[in-house]
Formats: structure tokens, sequence, C-alpha cells
């Protein structure tokens, strides 16, 4: 039995997506056609995966409707082992959407022209985008 899960986020900036997985030690495997879970097989467009745990289960990015991409991954990953993938990247895949929204704020604050741009963390390990307006 799967228990496969949609992340409902928009990923449109691959680039972005791949800094937010590289913080967390996962790898963005573009162009592979389909992904690791309990049900072997499952299509997607690409796949994340647990740089440090190869036979750990991987998150894939599916075509949304909107032109985007959306994650989906097995859950149930989470249960079995301390360093599945959703151990890594949160409950619900939380690290990676916080990390990807930096991103992409980080990014469109250098293409506003602001200078310095940092991604940091404050208490509660959330990221923080902090910059200096030009």
């Amino acid at each position: 039995m799967s228990h496969i899960a949609t992340i409902k986020l928009r990923i449109d900036n691959l680039p972005a997506l791949a800094r937010a997985c590289k913080r967390l030690g996962l790898e963005l495997m573009q162009g592979q056609a389909s992904m690791k879970s309990f049900q072997d097989g499952l299509k997607c467009e690409h796949a994340i995966r647990h740089s440090g745990n190869m036979s750990a289960y991987e998150v894939g990015l599916v075509k949304s409707k909107d032109g985007g991409y959306e994650m989906v991954y097995d859950n149930f990953d989470y249960h079995l082992t301390i360093n599945s993938i959703a151990h890594v990247a949160g409950d619900g895949l939380e690290k990676i959407r916080q990390l990807y929204a930096a991103e992409v704020a980080a990014n469109q604050a250098s293409i506003d022209g602001w200078c310095n741009v940092q991604i940091n963390f404050n208490e509660q390990g959330l990221p923080i985008v902090t910059g200096v307006m030009a």
C-alpha cells in the first residue's frame, strides 16, 4: 500500500529548488523520470534524493495544471528511518518549502538591486532573507 502525499506549492524556479535542497543535504535530480517509493516506478519530471541515504524514498516533481511543478512523496517513509528524506526535509516537506521560498525571495531581491543578499536563520531555525537596499 502506498502513502503518496502531494504538496500544494508551485515550484517554477528549479535553480532555487536545487539550492534549497543542497542546504539540506538533498540533491535535485533534473530529468529523473521516476521516483523511489513503496510503489516503484511512479512517474515524475524530476526527483529529489537524499544524498546520504540512497535507499531512502524520493520526492517527485510532477507537472501541475498551472505549468509549474508540485512535490509528491511517499510519507510512510517518514516513520521508517531517521535517515528518511522526510526526516531531513521536515514533516510535510516543510524545510524544503521554507528554503525554496527563501531562495526565490533572495533571488528576486538580487534582481531588484539589493546588495549582500543572504539567507540566515532565526532562533527557531526558520530562514530569513536579509540584504541592503541599493
